[in-house]
């Protein structure tokens, strides 16, 4: 009995070894990518404000244009990106450690 309830300890630490590295990563890819998109939206920005006012006549325009549309779509999937983080990913967390909390009581 006492080598079982070892046995149980060490897939338990190793189990939640392994959920906490996981947790770890996903949040930290989750940050450095809203970090990135965050950057891109300041770029975006820097671009309209700095080099579509200084281009001539249709080229100011089209810069302009082209400009907001891709700040609009980096705008988006940063709340997109934002929200998977926030949500989903976050469920799965729980879920996982839920499991392994069950998982170890079995």
């Amino acid at each position: 009995m006492y080598i079982c309830s070892r046995i149980v300890d060490v897939i338990e630490l190793v189990l939640k070894l392994i959920v906490t590295i996981i947790t770890a990563v996903l949040r930290t890819v989750c940050e450095l990518v809203s970090s990135i998109l965050t950057v891109l939206e300041e770029v975006c920005e820097w671009v309209q404000e700095k080099v579509c006012k200084w281009l001539p006549w249709p080229l100011n325009k089209l810069c302009d244009w082209v400009s907001k549309l891709v700040c609009k779509v980096i705008e988006v999937a940063k709340e997109v990106w934002d929200w998977v983080c926030e949500t989903i990913i976050e469920f799965i967390i729980t879920v996982i450690e839920r499991f392994v909390t069950v998982l170890v009581y079995i």
